[in-house]
């Protein structure tokens, strides 16, 4: 290469397999500036608000562009940002979130009592299996004991959690 020849710097292009993110980064900092500009378009409209009206038409009076030291983005704003969008995210999903209405308490109620129910009768099922499974006429029982125990106690498990189910369906639609 000779002196005269001079190569112009490549443009960085990210690899195909990171091009989405370095394309999702630049939408976030165009979004990110927009939002700059627009809270600086407000900024100069609240002080215009407070300033005295030296004419009849204060769209005549706006400036025809932002000022570049008002378009910087600093980690205040980008926090302030982000908590507005935060918050924004909670309104959603509250008005989302389904309400518990008063005319569900009564089968809510139901099928508490079922579930608590069930989960009795699972508890009082494995009791009489595993008595049955150990006791016989003629001394043998009739299953191995660590499996009428592991039995039973699945059994127990699936009783208790019947009835777990029970008190947290009737604690949601009852206690507030």
């Amino acid at each position: 290469m000779g002196d005269g020849e001079r190569r112009e710097p490549r443009r960085f292009e990210p690899p195909p397999w990171e091009r989405e993110q370095f394309e999702r980064l630049e939408r976030e900092r165009a979004a990110q500036h927009q939002e700059a500009e627009l809270e600086a378009a407000l900024r100069a409209v609240r002080q215009r608000e407070d300033a005295p009206v030296a004419s009849e038409n204060p769209v005549l009076d706006a400036p025809s562009s932002i000022a570049p030291e008002q378009t910087t983005v600093g980690p205040d704003h980008e926090q302030a940002a982000v908590e507005r969008l935060t918050e924004r995210m909670l309104i959603d999903l509250r008005l989302q979130e389904a309400s518990n209405p008063r005319e569900f308490v009564w089968f809510a109620n139901i099928v508490s009592a079922a579930l608590a129910l069930g989960g009795v009768g699972f508890i009082v099922w494995a009791a009489t299996a595993f008595a049955r499974s150990q006791a016989t006429d003629t001394g043998v029982p009739l299953a191995p004991p660590a499996l009428a125990a592991v039995a039973s106690g699945l059994m127990v498990l699936w009783g208790l959690m019947l009835m777990a189910g029970a008190i947290l369906l009737w604690r949601k639609y009852n206690l507030k």
